[in-house]
């Protein structure tokens, strides 16, 4: 029998092999099968069956629906018979009921109760006798005069019952209004009870007189008048009230019977009765055994017995006519097939008698046999041809059968597995390695469940002991009525492909770089180790979601020019985009990717994090700009700083020339010595923001914590600014605020700074309208606005206007000077006071500069007496002046003795010493020493150490150009008393030096 298959492409026509080659194999009965002869007897049979049953059916059916319709007509009948029998009782009670109605005691006791009826006429026994439930008589307003109810005793009951009354009362109209022509009787319902009663007018025997009131008879439907009702029927009856949805249910029905089998034994009718007002009220139910359907099953039972004796003797009947006439015939051919296959000659052929069907059949057979004799030959050589052919490939190539066994292998698969008998049932899984045989089994269990084609990629074991890697690809084969046969299968050693991606694939995953495989889609299939790592995200994470969802938005549209480009040929190199890591921040990384192949849709890529590398770039381009700005700023600087200087120096210098000439007229001299004071001024303005700025940036500068007075610092301002203002033409207010505090916790000085600075600004850049300073509390904080009607400034100059260096434009420079430095000092002075400065501005309106400072209640401050100026000659004292710089020396020698002092001078700290011990030794010891810091040979540290250490006790004045907070506390741990900073004003000079000469020399301060 042929199948078709391919291997390697190659379409090749695949012959099983037979039971033996050339022969037919015997034919021969399996065991549990039926022959023909049981066959025929089971369709015989069949058939018989259907037809007996159809007709069993059809006589069983046709029966019960006559006997159901007898049963339905008597279960009608006994219904009707309770109903009237329950109607003959009512009208039994109506007749009882004629003769008390015109009875005209009846009517006496009606018209006055008071009488002797009751006891002489209505005793227990009476309605006992009567067989009533209760008797009572009702007046003709309803009313009930009497009603009695007999006990077990036959006694009247003590009272009576509920429902009775209730009876009573429910049906008092109705027997008001009854007539006296005739008794009316019928069932009443009283909740759950039920009763039949009868009523009539009460009217005298004569006729004379109108109706007085009623008499009724009820009978209770108890189990008591059930049970002698069913008794005298012979049937078993109930009735009962119907419920409110049953009344419903009962109008719509229309009181038809309805007939119900209970069970096989018996039925049910029930049927809906009227009460004495015509209304659907009860339930009438009767039920009895079904005699009539036990009679329809006995006689069905006899027609079943009848058609069973009748279909075994058709079956039988049948079956030895098509014994004699067919199968015999059958088995001679039977036998005669046998004998060929058992004898394996496919030339013999059987014999043919007569000219039927069999007789065709065994035609047909004898010409199955020659076809198959030349067949086997056909057979015979496809075989050799494809064991031909399939030795020939270098692939594996075998055959599995449909239970997973094979039936043929080629050579160079019993070259690599070892198997040298081609024709044994191996299975093919055979020589698989073991890790890789649940894989296997399973898609092969799938694809044989399915009959469809199956792939794998496995190791088989080679006869040496080495394993290699094989590509098994099966078709599934056809048997020659198009089942499913098995598989031709091939395999392909695909071992050093396998290698190949192996490497590729260590490769791929010990990158350093991050490295992975997307689609055109726009998602990644494959990452490597280092690709998660850096974005710290899982690989399902990555591989789950479109690529460029972690993409930064702005990057978005540049990386799908970059993917139009890979598919359009073109490679990518060094593209740069922005991930987004698991932690939220994006990651810059660099692309290379090679250019896709046509038809391609895979994209393989690496990529580099240059995160880093970025900020370092962007860190050094903005350092590089911070530093060229700043040199460019610094250079402004220094080139304005030159022309700061220089100015008020050309000044000082020019005004020193005319004071020296003795030619400069006397009353020249005082205004050009104030000229020379006010640049000096001027100039020690601009070293001081200098050196403000350079402790402000070194961090070296401290602010004190002291008490003050924000209002009277404000106030202060007008003693020096406002002068100015007025001498410019312009307004100068200070507002101070009614909850402006009196006391804060501050840096007085530093805040004075602060406000003389742009108090100071808006003065300078103010040329018309005027300047307004106002301070007050304002949501626990200190304000002090500064506002002007000045040039104001624009968004960007606002910008600039805080940073070191700088104005809001060039051309302010040149026209109001300054260094640049104020604001930016005056900004780093309030963040050091805990404070902020703010700045609103419009170009050519003006503008408000507003520091706020934080607030905390204190005590007032103590008012500082106010110092007195010193007369020329009123102290008295020895006092030495250390300073290496003769002018200065010479200076302060000059400013003390024009107090009264007398002065001695060193140059030197070591002349100090010799000084100080040569007045002690004369006796007239000093009593204070004014000494500089900063000097050749032996500093004023050093001078101040070893002349505490000799033993001198008199106060100690330091002095210093620096004028830091480090040189202050130096001094005072030398052993300086107090410390003062140069250039310092005459006053001061001799208000400090008055102020220790007056306390004796008493104690040390601190610096």
């Amino acid at each position: 029998m042929s199948r078709r298959g391919c291997i390697g492409g190659v379409g090749v026509s695949i012959v099983t092999r037979q039971s033996a080659r050339g022969r037919v194999g015997p034919v021969t009965e399996r065991r549990g099968r039926m022959n023909l002869q049981r066959k025929t007897a089971v369709v015989v049979g069949l058939l018989l069956a259907v037809l007996l049953a159809g007709l069993y059916c059809a006589v069983a059916r046709s029966i019960e629906r006559g006997f159901g319709g007898v049963e339905r007509e008597r279960v009608e009948m006994n219904v009707e018979r309770v109903r009237r029998a329950v109607q003959n009782e009512g009208r039994h009670l109506a007749a009882k009921l004629s003769d008390w109605a015109v009875w005209g005691e009846t009517y006496e006791f009606l018209r006055d109760p008071s009488g002797s009826f009751v006891e002489q006429h209505l005793s227990g026994t009476t309605i006992a006798d009567l067989g009533l439930g209760f008797l009572a008589l009702v007046d003709e307003a309803g009313a009930v005069r009497w009603c009695g109810v007999p006990g077990p005793d036959r006694a009247l009951a003590a009272g009576v019952p509920d429902e009775i009354g209730d009876l009573l009362a429910q049906e008092a109209r109705w027997l008001v209004s009854v007539g006296a022509d005739g008794p009316r009787h019928g069932l009443v319902s009283v909740g759950d009870h039920a009763f039949l009663i009868a009523a009539r007018a009460v009217r005298p025997s004569a006729g004379a007189g109108g109706d007085r009131g009623a008499i009724v008879f009820g009978v209770r439907l108890d189990r008591a008048f059930l049970a002698s009702l069913s008794k005298s029927l012979l049937l078993r009856a109930h009735i009962e009230p119907l419920g409110g949805g049953e009344r419903a249910g009962a109008d719509a029905s229309g009181g038809a019977c309805v007939v119900t089998p209970i069970s096989d034994l018996m039925v049910r009718g029930r049927e809906v009765m009227v009460d004495i007002h015509g209304q659907p009220r009860f339930r009438l139910e009767v039920v009895h055994r079904r005699l009539v359907a036990t009679e329809a099953r006995r006689t069905i039972g006899h027609i079943r017995l009848v058609l069973a004796v009748a279909a075994i003797g058709s079956i039988a009947a049948t079956l030895l006519v098509l014994r004699v006439l067919v199968l015999r015939r059958l088995e001679r051919i039977g036998r005669e097939v046998e004998a060929i296959g058992r004898s394996g000659e496919p030339s013999r052929r059987v014999a043919v008698r007569g000219g039927d069907e069999l007789a065709r059949l065994a035609h047909a057979f004898n010409a199955t046999l020659g076809a198959l004799e030349s067949s086997n030959e056909r057979i015979a050589e496809n075989e050799a041809l494809l064991r031909d052919m399939t030795d020939g490939l270098p692939a594996l190539v075998w055959l599995v059968d449909r239970h997973g066994r094979t039936e043929f292998r080629n050579a160079a698969w019993t070259a690599l597995v070892g198997v040298g008998d081609p024709g044994g049932s191996l299975p093919w899984i055979a020589g698989i390695h073991p890790d890789d045989e649940a894989p296997c089994d399973a898609e092969f269990r799938r694809a044989h469940g399915a009959g469809a084609s199956f792939q794998v990629e496995c190791r088989i074991r080679s006869a040496n002991g080495a394993y290699r890697w094989f590509m098994v690809r099966g078709e599934p084969r056809k048997d020659g009525g198009g089942g499913f046969a098995g598989y031709v299968a091939c395999g392909i050693d695909v071992t050093e492909r396998r290698e190949a991606e192996q490497d590729r694939d260590r490769s791929f995953e010990m990158s350093i770089d991050m490295m992975c495989v997307a689609s055109l889609d726009g998602y990644f299939t494959r990452v490597n180790r280092a690709f998660v790592r850096t974005l710290g995200l899982t690989e399902e994470a990555l591989l789950s979601r479109p690529f460029l969802d972690l993409v930064h938005p702005d990057d978005r549209e540049a990386t799908m020019d970059q993917m139009s480009h890979l598919a359009g040929g073109c490679a990518v190199v060094g593209f740069e985009n922005r991930y987004r890591s698991a932690g939220g921040e994006y990651r810059w990384f660099s692309w290379n990717a090679p250019a896709l192949p046509i038809g391609s849709r895979r994209i393989y890529a690496v990529a580099r994090d240059v995160t880093d590398q970025r900020a370092m770039e962007s860190e050094l381009r903005q350092a590089k700009a911070a530093a060229e700005a700043s040199s460019r700023a610094k250079d402004g600087f220094l080139a304005h700083m030159s022309h700061e200087i220089r100015t008020p120096l050309t000044a000082i210098l020019g005004f020193a020339e005319l004071l020296a000439d003795p030619g400069t007229p006397r009353d020249e001299v005082a205004r050009h010595a104030r000229t020379v004071h006010a640049n000096a001024d001027h100039l020690l303005d601009l070293v001081n923001d200098v050196l403000d700025f350079s402790k402000i940036e070194a961090g070296r500068m401290d602010a004190e914590r002291i008490v003050c007075d924000p209002g009277a610092i404000v106030r202060g301002l007008d003693v020096v600014l406002g002068p100015i203002a007025r001498g410019k033409g312009i307004a100068f207010e200070i507002r101070v605020a009614p909850d402006c505090p009196a006391a804060a916790i501050t840096d007085p000085t530093r805040l004075r700074q602060i406000l003389f600075n742009l108090v100071g600004n808006a003065v300078k850049f103010t040329s018309r309208g005027g300047v307004r300073v106002d301070v007050g509390l304002r949501e626990g904080r200190l304000r002090f606005a500064v506002s002007d009607t000045g040039i104001g400034m624009n968004p960007d100059e606002v910008g600039r206007l805080f940073a070191p260096f700088s104005q809001a434009d060039a051309s302010t420079t040149r026209r109001f000077g300054g260094t640049g430095l104020g604001l930016a000092i005056s900004r780093r002075l309030a963040e050091l006071l805990g404070g902020a400065i703010e700045v609103t501005s419009k170009p050519g309106e003006g503008s408000c500069f507003t520091l706020s400072l934080p607030f905390r209640a204190c005590a007032e401050p103590t008012a500082a007496a106010p110092q007195a100026v010193i007369p020329v000659g009123a102290l008295s004292g020895r006092v030495l002046v250390v300073e290496d710089s003769p002018d200065i020396q010479r200076l302060l020698v000059h400013q003390l003795r024009s107090a009264g002092l007398t002065v001695e001078g060193a140059d030197t700290g070591r002349q100090a010493l010799g000084r100080v011990d040569a007045a002690r030794a004369d006796g007239a010891p000093f009593d204070l020493v004014l000494i500089d810091m900063q000097m050749p040979e032996m500093d004023g540290l050093e001078a101040t150490r070893r002349l505490r250490a000799g033993g001198f006790r008199a106060p100690i004045v330091a002095l210093s150009a620096r004028a830091t907070a480090e040189d202050r506390g130096a001094a005072s741990l030398a052993g300086c008393d107090d410390y003062a900073s140069k250039p310092i004003p005459r006053q001061a000079l001799l208000n400090l030096v008055g102020g220790w000469l007056a306390s004796g020399g008493a104690g040390r301060r601190a610096a």
